[in-house]
């Protein structure tokens, strides 16, 4: 019980910075083990680039849409491309560029898990009514506004 008290003693934004964190771990634990022969971070690579683009990408605009490194990025590339899941193309204009293509595996992976993914997202957000959701929403963007300022300034 003491330590719940002081849980709630704590600096509200202190919790919530935690809370995110713990959230995260916990979505990564559960995703690698409900996606099959993926890990969550490969099947969100696969969303970023499925969603986000409607050509191929190259492999930095992939790394910049995801929030990570273009070393990471390119590791979740070569896994996904070992298992079938993509391929990895030079950019037939830029030597240097690395483009991203999705397979049929990829595909048929996003079909067949289509209704099961879809139901694991209403779970978790069914604690939610539809105006926390989209309040959830505004606040995570404008989070997101505010990571980019920051990293702006560490640049």
């Amino acid at each position: 019980m003491k330590e719940l008290e002081k849980l709630y003693d704590i600096d509200k934004r202190y919790r919530i910075f935690g809370m995110i964190f713990l959230l995260s771990n916990k979505l990564e634990t559960i995703g690698n083990s409900f996606l099959g022969e993926l890990t969550t971070k490969q099947w969100f690579f696969m969303l970023t680039l499925t969603t986000f683009f409607e050509s191929p990408p190259t492999l930095s605009q992939l790394a910049k849409q995801m929030g990570t490194s273009h070393q990471n990025s390119k590791q979740l590339a070569i896994r996904l491309q070992e298992k079938g899941f993509l391929t990895i193309e030079k950019d037939q204009l830029d030597n240097r560029a690395i483009r991203i293509f999705p397979t049929k595996k990829m595909e048929e992976y996003v079909r067949v898990r289509q209704d099961k993914d879809h139901k694991f997202i209403e779970d978790f957000f069914r604690v939610l009514k539809d105006r926390e959701i989209k309040e959830l929403d505004e606040i995570l963007f404008r989070l997101m506004d505010s990571i980019q300022n920051i990293e702006e300034k560490l640049s």
